[in-house]
């Protein structure tokens, strides 16, 4: 399958120089003080990277085009083992701020990177759902390597082993070859009012990737439930949509590639208001697996939906992600915002309601509801 081996192997360098930032998220919170950062600093530690992101996608789509991608995912990869590597070294707030601003930028471009060797093949639908779900085994690799190297390492040593391990993303990006479509006119810019296509995609990061992550345990407190039973139910939540990100994507891609990546896309986001709605009426348990698994569906999709019969394609995946990075930091940092909240429920029904209401406008203004009930 044309593609399908560039798409494979720049996944694979995104998600092995992932896993210091995938480690970092469940360390560092427990451990700040050992780590050398003062607790009041975590969240600006753990999100910093995301604003970054919000700069750097459109600055690194001119990159590429001037560039090329393989030189460019060659030196993100280089960058993300040092940040790594500065995890365990970092003994201020200097260096600790300096390695997720790097962090930041590596992800920004190894996304894009991902993202355009995907839409470089015939079957996009399918590798670009092969893509989100390679990507997404570094961090569960991550997670579940951290905790038994830390039974006979140090947290810094576990860093440090960990940097090492992403030298092979460096190896795989060499392999790479290089995508033969750049712009000749590529204009860096954004347009600061979203797209009604980039409003669904912002709206949904905000609402699922970033409010419900941080509210699942707020969901499940009872009198009865103790911290230890709510943070294995919440881990379980959270490690059920990285999954649901591997194994329902590439499924969902080979769908849309039969039916149309948008169309398949604009289905995914009703049923993730549905699932809403499932979880406003009091079934949590269903409503947030049903919730995560239809949101690996879009999130997979929309750059694909964003770049179709776009002249600039490269111009259209980092505005898309842009909106995306933009609405999950919102979203992380309302969801914190709520966290005292008496009225949760009421605030994620509103959610569900401008989500829906985003669609409509959507479907009317794109004419894209005829062609949804067109299966063929």
């Amino acid at each position: 399958m044309t593609g399908l081996k560039p798409t494979i192997l720049s996944a694979l360098v995104l998600a092995l120089a992932s896993f210091g930032d995938a480690f970092l998220y469940p360390v560092l919170p427990v451990n700040a003080l050992q780590m050398g950062v003062p607790i009041a600093w975590v969240g600006f530690l753990l999100s910093i990277n995301r604003f970054i992101r919000l700069v750097a996608n459109q600055g690194f789509g001119w990159l590429f085009n001037t560039f090329g991608y393989k030189r460019i995912t060659i030196f993100a990869a280089v960058l993300a083992a040092l940040s790594t590597l500065c995890y365990g070294f970092a003994s201020g707030l200097v260096l600790w701020i300096a390695a997720r601003i790097i962090w930041g930028l590596c992800y920004s471009s190894l996304r894009i990177s991902c993202i355009s060797y995907s839409l470089e093949g015939k079957k996009q639908g399918f590798l670009l759902g092969l893509s989100r779900g390679l990507q997404e085994t570094g961090p569960i690799i991550a997670l579940i390597l951290g905790p038994l190297l830390m039974k006979y390492f140090t947290i810094q040593t576990t860093f440090i082993i960990f940097s090492a391990l992403s030298v092979s993303a460096i190896i795989i990006s060499f392999y790479l070859p290089e995508s033969p479509k750049r712009e000749e006119t590529f204009k860096f810019s954004f347009n600061p009012i979203p797209s009604t296509f980039n409003s669904l995609v912002f709206i949904s990061a905000l609402v699922v990737e970033g409010m419900l992550i941080v509210l699942i345990g707020k969901l499940f407190i009872t009198e009865q439930i103790s911290v230890l039973e709510l943070t294995a139910i919440t881990s379980f939540y959270v490690g059920y949509r990285r999954l649901s990100n591997v194994f329902v994507s590439p499924f969902a891609g080979k769908i849309a590639d039969r039916f149309g990546i948008e169309r398949v896309f604009l289905i995914a986001i009703f049923l993730t208001v549905f699932s809403l709605f499932v979880i406003t009426a009091g079934y949590v348990e269903i409503g947030l697996l049903l919730t995560f698994t239809f949101q690996s569906i879009s999130s997979a999709l929309a750059p694909g939906g964003a770049a179709a019969d776009q002249e600039n394609r490269l111009k259209a995946i980092a505005a898309n992600t842009t909106w995306r990075d933009l609405g999950s930091a919102s979203g992380a940092v309302l969801g914190g915002a709520l966290l005292a909240t008496e009225h949760l429920q009421l605030y994620l029904f509103s959610s569900s309601v401008i989500l829906f209401a985003a669609l409509l406008i959507h479907l009317i203004l794109s004419k894209q509801l005829k062609q949804i009930l067109k299966w063929r």
